[in-house]
């Protein structure tokens, strides 16, 4: 549902969501120990009180096996909005961009966020001031996060989820070489793995097919790079995309606004 600075939900899934990035922070709640999260190349058991911070671009999903449902809450808000709650004595946006990238809830916190999400996702009668009430109720949420967070400390460390070592080399190959045209038979003869058992063993472990990821990838270096005044054509060939219009449509239909709107956005 959406209600004026931020976009809430909640829902059970038993269909995985597909991988995806966005250019607002996200927070992301498991409320139930089915399936697994997959955050920055990391892999992540989903229990009961899982909470996720996810920044602008990371590549994320959910993703569990065929017959079981997962359930959260989620919602998604400008960062820009924790810098206008921020002040001289409560720094918010150092705090979000510090913390850990996962923290497991007490059954007393998740109470409390459940409580706060519920608020969140109710519709407000039309009445005046209505967007007021709803920005109050997401400040108070952030600040509610923002207190976890701090008492939780310290500052954000690598991450801590599982991992295959097969899939690690996969990731490090496609971070090196996503500049390049890539092909299961590169990595194939690079790895001395065969085709099938690639592709197995990645969609097993991060939900991903390995070309979705590069996609995505190839899509987070752009963002970055056109964040720091690259002009688009360049750009799309920089990061891999072998056609001008490949990368127009492909950034256009993942992150649903066009490169040049990105761009008018982010700088």
């Amino acid at each position: 549902m959406t209600h004026c600075l931020y976009y809430a939900y909640w829902g059970d899934h038993n269909v995985n969501p597909r991988p995806h990035l966005h250019d607002q922070l996200e927070i992301y709640i498991s409320l139930n120990n089915i399936g697994d999260f997959f955050l920055q190349e990391q892999k992540y058991p989903l229990n009961v009180g899982s909470l996720f911070l996810i920044h602008p671009f990371e590549i994320h999903h959910g993703f569990c096996g065929a017959n079981e449902t997962t359930s959260r809450y989620a919602i998604r808000f400008p960062l820009s909005v924790l810098e206008r709650l921020s002040t001289e004595e409560t720094n918010l946006k150092s705090l979000f961009q510090a913390a850990p990238q996962t923290i497991q809830l007490t059954h007393q916190e998740l109470a409390q966020i459940s409580g706060l999400m519920e608020s969140l996702l109710q519709p407000v009668p039309d009445a005046y001031g209505q967007d007021i009430q709803q920005n109050l109720l997401l400040f108070h949420f952030i600040l509610i996060i923002a207190r976890i967070l701090q008492a939780r400390g310290p500052a954000r460390q690598p991450g801590s989820g599982e991992y295959n070592s097969l899939v690690q080399q996969i990731l490090q190959y496609i971070h090196g070489h996503y500049r390049e045209e890539i092909s299961l038979e590169d990595l194939s003869a690079h790895l001395y793995v065969s085709k099938s058992r690639l592709c197995k063993v990645f969609r097993e472990h991060t939900g991903f097919t390995i070309g979705s990821y590069l996609t995505m990838y190839r899509l987070q270096m752009a963002c970055s790079l056109l964040e720091k005044g690259g002009k688009v054509k360049e750009v799309g060939k920089a990061v891999g995309f072998q056609t001008y219009t490949h990368f127009i449509r492909t950034f256009t239909s993942k992150l649903g606004q066009s490169p040049k709107k990105f761009i008018r956005d982010h700088t």
